[in-house]
């Protein structure tokens, strides 16, 4: 991917510094995640700013999820199935879901309860949704609705008033993610994630 477009420049640069990370590690700090992250088989050559990064948000103590944004192959998935303790579920999973109870409490227990005991319906201290933007709009009995942007809000009530972090992965541009799901949206993302954005081409096997 050439770049990121304006739009997700606009989410790290329109943030004010005191509400971007709640604690910021020395260099020898991010140094050392970053050996760690090579020790576990997680290495620069997806894209070495991202790596720095994702090395000092690791190092440091944030208040805040990440938005893992770029191209497909660069890492993103795969950091966070090494490094988020936390399952993970996809848009088209949690489309899907939708689709058969509906935006109901019954929804809403399903997705916590990938996170915490059966019958138990608390808010957990982490969620990792993976491919967000690939995933089709829900359907429901003819009615049409962009399920993870509804979703998003919900979680971001969950962020402001029980600290849960969201770990979000996505291909979209952010002009892209705005036109899907709207301004509303990407305003929740830019104050509940750090963004991250991953650049450069594939490092999946090319055949």
């Amino acid at each position: 991917m050439e770049r990121m477009d304006q739009k997700l420049d606009e989410l790290i640069e329109e943030i004010p510094q005191s509400e971007q990370k709640s604690k910021e590690p020395d260099e020898e700090a991010v140094k050392k995640q970053i050996r760690r992250f090579k020790h576990d088989g997680y290495t620069d050559d997806y894209c070495e700013d991202a790596v720095w990064q994702l090395a000092r948000y690791k190092a440091g103590k944030s208040n805040k999820g990440l938005l893992l944004a770029g191209s497909v192959g660069t890492g993103k998935t795969y950091f966070c199935e090494l490094f988020i303790n936390a399952p993970m579920l996809t848009a088209n999973e949690i489309v899907k879901q939708y689709e058969e109870m509906g935006f109901t409490d019954a929804f809403r227990e399903w997705f916590h309860r990938h996170y915490n005991a059966p019958g138990v319906f608390i808010p957990p201290r982490s969620v990792v949704i993976d491919d967000l933007g690939s995933e089709p709009v829900g359907r429901r009995y003819g009615d049409r609705r962009e399920v993870l942007g509804d979703l998003i809000a919900e979680c971001y009530v969950n962020w402001q008033k029980h600290g849960t972090k969201y770990y979000i992965t996505c291909n979209l541009t952010g002009q892209e993610v705005q036109e899907r799901y709207g301004a509303r949206i990407i305003d929740r993302l830019q104050h509940m994630c750090e963004v991250v954005k991953f650049e450069g081409s594939s490092a999946r096997l090319q055949f």
